[in-house]
């Protein structure tokens, strides 16, 4: 009668080992791409603060002109400072610039998946869309695209939004640990 070798793994727990590694990677990958479209979600906030400052030069410049993806509460703000004398400038300018470092804010806040900011910013930016339809009915506004390029945007938030859901209730289910900053940052 002939030898026959099954080839059967003596050590089922290097299978067993190989399993929880390809796992473990599986969920970092995952990890790692719900952590980028977050990231990429909530960066919108910076884009939106970014084009408010640039919509405020060019207003205090004299044009007419403005992109649509920045705020228009502070395009309103900066007609009622063009149209103030002296000091009184100021005030309008500082409550304008005021709103758009609160939408950095939530970028850098949403950014480390502080989901009220994000729902918060987003909240915000509906209203402001909101009050951007408005001056468009009344024909004060800037025209459509502005509405649509902030329907875009919010599109672009609640993708972070959601992915920030998802990454948060992974790592609460897998208790796993976001990755630590160098020790020179903490």
């Amino acid at each position: 009668m002939e030898n026959q070798n099954y080839s059967i793994n003596p050590n089922p727990s290097m299978q067993q080992a190989s399993s929880q590694s390809y796992e473990q990677s599986h969920l970092e990958s995952e990890r790692i791409q719900l952590e980028q479209a977050m990231k990429s979600g909530t960066n919108w906030f910076y884009w939106i603060a970014a084009l408010s400052l640039v919509n405020t030069a060019i207003s205090f410049s004299g044009t007419n002109r403005a992109f649509g993806l920045g705020l228009g509460v502070t395009q309103i703000f900066d007609a009622f400072a063009n149209e103030l004398d002296g000091g009184l400038r100021a005030i309008p300018l500082i409550m304008g610039l005021t709103i758009t470092a609160g939408f950095a804010l939530f970028g850098y806040l949403g950014g480390n998946k502080q989901t009220w900011a994000i729902v918060t910013g987003m909240s915000l930016y509906l209203l402001d869309g909101l009050l951007l339809l408005l001056l468009a009915v009344l024909g004060l506004g800037l025209p459509i695209i502005g509405i649509l390029i902030h329907a875009y945007a919010l599109y672009g938030l609640f993708n972070g939004f959601s992915a920030c859901r998802e990454l948060k209730k992974l790592e609460a289910e897998r208790g796993m640990m976001p990755p630590q900053p160098p020790t020179a940052f903490r």
